[in-house]
């Protein structure tokens, strides 16, 4: 998508970005200036420098002989890395900012709401990755743009001769306490998981769900975290 008229930001003035996603009064999720996701407010209240487990998005490159690089879909975690204030002050980068996975080392934010784009490249990654994420705000409409969503769209540009295939990942935890059920939906043109639980009656103010959903005719998935064994000792 092209924001030619958005601001542009890039280095240390990507350091207080949160554009917000989300429909009209019904909370949002923050896009931070480097493209992770953060500040997730949908539990009608504030709730500002939180995150939501291990959420956010991921992509690998592939030619024909494998795997060329994986990466999470963010850039460098800048400097202050003494921790967020909301209780982790002192211990450095929050884990769930996923801050020491491999990431992007060069990024830039343009914003010109209700859109806005995350260019990122990397020495190791072939190619040049844009995430564009918006918000359900259509003026005059206000039906639509109180639809409590999200939306990410994600192109490719391979710099190379060689012939790349392109995945991403996008993986949400889900915030409720307690057992939780996650079902897998397809229908034709959607594919999409429904993040669930039995904590509350549908219909009692405090019942909630997330949902990840694609138009991708190639989609796969995986309904819970694989739990891996820890060492025998």
């Amino acid at each position: 998508m092209d924001l030619k008229y958005g601001f542009v930001y890039e280095g240390n003035k990507t350091r207080e970005i949160s554009f917000p996603l989300g429909g009209i009064g019904a909370g949002c999720v923050g896009l931070g200036g480097n493209g992770r996701l953060m500040d997730f407010e949908i539990f009608n209240r504030p709730n500002k420098c939180s995150y939501n487990g291990y959420s956010g998005l991921a992509v690998k490159a592939e030619d024909e002989s494998g795997v060329v690089d994986a990466r999470c879909l963010q850039g460098d975690m800048l400097s202050g890395y003494t921790g967020d204030p909301l209780g982790n002050y002192g211990h450095g980068v929050n884990q769930q900012s996923m801050a020491g996975c491999p990431h992007f080392e060069r990024s830039s934010f343009t914003g010109a709401f209700p859109f806005a784009r995350v260019d990122l490249s990397d020495g190791h990654f072939p190619g040049q990755v844009s995430l564009t994420a918006g918000n359900p705000f259509i003026p005059l409409n206000d039906k639509d743009s109180s639809l409590p969503g999200a939306f990410f769209e994600l192109a490719f540009t391979n710099p190379t001769e060689r012939a790349l295939t392109y995945t991403t990942a996008f993986f949400l935890a889900n915030p409720a306490a307690g057992k939780n059920r996650h079902v897998f939906h397809e229908k034709p043109g959607v594919s999409y998981l429904v993040l669930d639980n039995d904590n509350h009656a549908p219909d009692a103010a405090e019942y909630g769900h997330l949902c990840i959903a694609t138009d991708s005719d190639a989609a796969a998935h995986q309904n819970y975290w694989y739990r891996a064994r820890g060492p025998i000792l």
